[in-house]
């Protein structure tokens, strides 16, 4: 299967100390844009292709998936879509996990684990924890839909709470972690012991 992944904002409600997006740096993506990108995905001779919503943070451009979901359900080009949506979790209420089931639309969580590695690096605009609010949203979203995987990032400053944190997502109920490092940090050879002894 071919994603076409779109980058609908660079704008996000956190500041996240690994990010490499410059937010506000661009403008976000128009309706066109999106129905333009899903007519190029309907073209693809493997007649089964994924759209996958990105930022920034996607759903401060909620209407603008809402409508991209419908105009790729109505196209007539005999293509069979399906739908992702990478997301920090603050803005992912029932409304969105609702539509998600609907749609048959997969979510993906950001959470680093456990409180202390998540909020070490992914606090809001104002530096406040976005912790409790993601983890509360995690379990909303793994109520309805319980095959959602988070994604989790790993410096080597969070890399004591790497294991503790893979058990405490998979004990708030994900069955799917994926996690990653953040490579371009300064990585050390002393490292090596404790992702050795992890995997």
């Amino acid at each position: 299967m071919m994603y076409y992944i779109l980058h609908t904002t660079t704008r996000c409600n956190l500041r996240c100390r690994y990010c490499y997006v410059s937010h506000d740096s661009a403008p976000d993506m128009t309706a066109q844009t999106a129905r333009t990108a899903v007519d190029l995905a309907g073209r693809d001779a493997a007649r089964r292709v994924g759209i996958v919503f990105f930022g920034g943070e996607p759903l401060l451009l909620r209407e603008l998936i809402y409508e991209t979901v419908a105009y790729a359900r109505k196209s007539n080009n005999n293509c069979a879509y399906t739908f992702r949506i990478t997301t920090n979790g603050l803005l992912l209420d029932d409304e969105f996990i609702d539509f998600a089931r609907r749609e048959n639309f997969l979510v993906s969580l950001s959470l680093d684990g456990v409180k202390e590695a998540h909020d070490a690096h992914r606090r809001d605009t104002a530096g406040h924890s976005s912790y409790d609010k993601v983890s509360a949203a995690a379990q909303r979203l793994l109520a309805v839909k319980p095959n959602s995987p988070a994604l989790m990032m790993v410096r080597p400053d969070t890399l004591i709470w790497y294991a503790s944190g893979v058990e405490a997502l998979f004990n708030l109920g994900f069955s799917r972690v994926v996690s990653s490092l953040v490579y371009s940090d300064d990585w050390q050879e002393e490292h090596l012991p404790e992702l050795t002894s992890i995997t």
